[in-house]
């Protein structure tokens, strides 16, 4: 970022995104102030900035957390935290956002649901 705006460690900050051609989004711009875009925007905090040649920002996003069920869950974990090392697996979040707020609706590995990849691979192991 070369905008010259000065960003605080855990300030309150808003984004607006684009979408690529592959559909996934990409932050389009950010502001201190929230956007009048038809509520395509989402509410954030700044994790980090750093201002040393151009200034660098680290974002915490509202959604961090995903739920399911707890018998699965650790499964879902390590897959997950295996499809991150692979370069050959996409990994990504389904989140929906409005008017500053998000909800995190799935977790996808390779275009499928993580509940489907746990489901398919407790049947595969018999478990």
């Amino acid at each position: 970022m070369t905008d010259g705006t000065k960003w605080t460690n855990g300030e309150e900050i808003y984004l607006s995104f684009n979408t690529d051609s592959l559909g996934y989004a990409n932050i389009q711009s950010i502001s201190k102030n929230p956007f009048d875009n038809n509520g395509n925007y989402l509410k954030a905090k700044v994790r980090y900035a750093s201002s040393v040649e151009q200034t660098t920002l680290l974002i915490d996003y509202p959604f961090d957390r995903y739920y399911m069920e707890e018998s699965k869950a650790y499964r879902a974990e390590v897959m997950y935290r295996e499809s991150q090392r692979d370069t050959s697996t996409t990994t990504y979040a389904l989140v929906k956002i409005k008017n500053g707020e998000s909800v995190l609706e799935d977790v996808m590995i390779n275009g499928i649901p993580i509940r489907e990849v746990v489901k398919s691979h407790d049947e595969n192991s018999g478990e």
